[in-house]
């Protein structure tokens, strides 16, 4: 037959705690409770380590967005840029060959220009002999004239 544990009673096969046992069992559970507590912290803590990487990889991305979308303008400007350049290159090729066909034409101009006024001067020293050969009687004319009317 069983022993009825009332209170106040013990069982004879269970000790009767001591007074260490109960500091002990106050300690242990203090112990758990402390480590609850750590727990709650930790949880709250990689919580909040989860959160400011969520926050973290939400910025990354937003930076990579933004600089995906800044390397496509800039993409879209080189080549804008390097179609300009093109189109400069195929300008300045064009002018370089103008001036040279300028310069080709300014030297042939110069020659022609040139041959002109050797020729103006050759024609100039004809007309002084034609006027020489019109002048010279007249002016001897006259200096014989001018010799009689010294000595008339």
């Amino acid at each position: 037959m069983k022993k009825q544990n009332t209170p106040g009673t013990q069982d004879a096969d269970t000790p009767t705690p001591t007074p260490q046992d109960l500091r002990i069992s106050e300690f242990i559970e203090a112990c758990k409770q402390q480590g609850r507590a750590q727990d709650l912290r930790i949880t709250e803590f990689i919580e909040a380590c989860k959160e400011q990487n969520r926050i973290q990889d939400l910025r990354i991305t937003e930076f990579i967005e933004a600089n995906k979308n800044q390397f496509a303008s800039l993409q879209v400007a080189i080549e804008e840029n390097k179609k300009a350049l093109d189109e400069n290159k195929e300008a300045l090729d064009e002018n370089k060959e103008a001036l040279v066909a300028h310069d080709r034409q300014c030297i042939v101009d110069k020659t022609t220009m040139n041959a002109r006024i050797d020729h103006l001067e050759a024609q100039i020293k004809a007309v002084k002999w034609q006027l020489w050969a019109v002048i010279a009687p007249i002016y001897g004319g006259i200096v014989i004239y001018a010799i009689r009317a010294l000595f008339s």
